[in-house]
């Protein structure tokens, strides 16, 4: 049973009731939130081709940043100063990410460091 519901932005926090105690909050994906990076790639590869080639530039551009990651099949989900995702699909791959206050400030840097990792990776 659901005890309470609060957006928060990117995630929505639900704490659930249970016999005598409530449960810490669980979260799921918004997905009615605007990214504060949004960025979109096309190639000609397959999917597996597609992540293989851009996995050693997501993990070093993580590391760089300071970002905590997770694959769960295409779909790599990150989190740290920034909190999103990075999907492969069949001829594209889209990011999009909520950035902290503080990478906030640097965003422009963030992006650029994406784009131009990312572009090099799909060449």
């Amino acid at each position: 049973m659901i005890y309470a519901e609060a957006c928060t932005g990117l995630f929505i926090a639900q704490a659930v009731k249970t016999d005598r105690k409530t449960k810490l909050f669980m979260w799921r994906h918004n997905p009615f939130f605007m990214a504060d990076i949004q960025l979109k790639w096309r190639h000609p590869y397959s999917c597996d081709e597609a992540k293989r080639r851009i996995e050693p530039s997501v993990n070093k551009t993580a590391k760089s940043f300071g970002l905590r990651l997770q694959w769960n099949g295409n779909v790599c989900n990150f989190e740290g100063p920034a909190r999103g995702h990075i999907a492969v699909k069949d001829d594209t791959v889209e990011m999009a990410a909520n950035l902290g206050f503080a990478a906030r400030l640097i965003k422009s840097t963030i992006e650029k460091t994406i784009k131009e990792e990312i572009d090099r990776a799909l060449a």
